[in-house]
């Protein structure tokens, strides 16, 4: 059976329906909170310029949230896009923690011969969000290193905040300034930027949101 996906479509499908704005479509391994909400956030926080860009969250559906199933939502959402512009970008939001280096190799090979883009985080979308709080994230380590990686980096960012919960991020945290500040860190820390995803604690999705903020945004 084909698999189902939610319709997240902001865009006019009517015939003849010219656009200026790209088009920046990210799916997320997450079916309501974490990266979907995040996104989400941002957009409503008014972080996102919609007359430049118009933003599609589409969050994981009926469980499937392995990278190979993210990609063939974005392939759903693709398909439905009368107008298509050569600066549109589809991006793949996920956590390494739960996947095999094969796995990740062939969702990159498939992902790059469609056009799209990979953003990992390394072991969990958490560590972007503790990026917003603060750059010391020398307690966190790699599912490699420890099963519960996971586990002890929402732990961490719980610790920190003083509650955390993926379907209740709070959107007063997520300002212009944190996540310009929690770009800047993840950069610095990352010490594989040429990689497909991250193979030590770290985190590549300052780079989507490098693709969803102006440049003079981030400066």
């Amino acid at each position: 059976m084909a698999p189902k996906f939610r319709r997240t479509s902001l865009l006019d499908r009517s015939a003849g329906v010219k656009r200026d704005a790209r088009l920046v479509v990210i799916a997320t391994e997450d079916s309501l909170g974490g990266g979907a909400s995040y996104f989400r956030i941002l957009q409503d926080n008014g972080l996102i310029d919609r007359t430049r860009v118009r933003l599609v969250v589409r969050p994981s559906v009926d469980g499937r949230s392995a990278p190979a199933d993210l990609i063939a939502s974005l392939d759903a959402h693709r398909k439905d896009i009368d107008t298509a512009l050569d600066t549109d970008e589809y991006w793949v939001v996920f956590d390494v923690d739960h996947h095999r280096d094969a796995e990740l190799a062939s969702a990159f090979s498939l992902a790059k011969g469609k056009g799209y883009s990979l953003a990992g985080s390394n072991p969990c979308f958490e560590l972007w969000l503790l990026f917003h709080e603060t750059e010391d994230v020398s307690q966190v380590v790699t599912q490699r290193e420890r099963p519960s990686a996971s586990q002890e980096c929402t732990k961490l960012l719980r610790e920190i905040l003083g509650q955390y919960s993926k379907s209740g991020l709070p959107p007063e945290r997520y300002t212009l300034e944190s996540v310009r500040t929690a770009s800047e860190r993840a950069r610095r820390n990352d010490s594989g930027p040429d990689q497909p995803w991250p193979q030590v604690v770290g985190t590549h999705v300052y780079r989507v949101i490098e693709a969803v903020l102006a440049p003079a945004t981030m400066a």
